[in-house]
């Protein structure tokens, strides 16, 4: 979704994770973005605690955007063949389907479908600093792989004008 709804999808491609192992979505030089969704009312999201408190980027953003399959829909395949008829280097296109399909794997595309208009309205971009977290210094060193769910509703929204200053 964030690749196809900016002006930016050469960008959005070259900076997309090249595994999925990877903590954060999109590393650009100076910032990261990473994408959480949410199908219910609350914008609850899943993080590890290495996602909110990655110290390689000073600028490290959490876009939040509700996926709901209502009224007219837009499938993962529709939105693959969208954003692939948008680039325009085949560098980016051969990277755009190698970790497209490392992610889709076996999965149905045509099966997992929302709403473009929903999703719209839904977006916000926040400061990963500004989600609700447990402090670094309070996790005792022999705790790992910390995963907990921060609700995002209250969190103030960035613009992604100031995002996209910094791409």
């Amino acid at each position: 979704f964030l690749i196809n709804s900016y002006s930016m999808v050469n960008e959005f491609i070259i900076a997309w994770h090249n595994e999925l192992k990877e903590k954060l979505d999109f590393e650009f030089s100076e910032m990261a973005i990473e994408v959480k969704s949410f199908s219910g009312d609350r914008r609850v999201h899943h993080f590890s605690q290495n996602q909110l408190s990655n110290l390689s980027y000073e600028n490290l953003f959490i876009m939040s955007v509700q996926l709901k399959e209502i009224d007219e829909t837009v499938s993962i395949r529709d939105l693959y063949l969208q954003i692939l008829g948008n680039i325009t280097e085949r560098e980016t296109k051969d990277k755009f389907n190698n970790v497209f399909y490392e992610y889709a794997g076996n999965m149905d595309l045509d099966d997992h479908r929302f709403s473009i208009p929903i999703a719209n309205n839904t977006v916000r971009f926040f400061r990963a600093s500004d989600v609700p977290s447990i402090n670094d210094v309070d996790i005792p060193m022999e705790v790992s792989a910390l995963r907990y769910k921060s609700d995002c509703s209250r969190v103030e929204p960035v613009e992604f004008e100031e995002i996209s200053e910094l791409i």
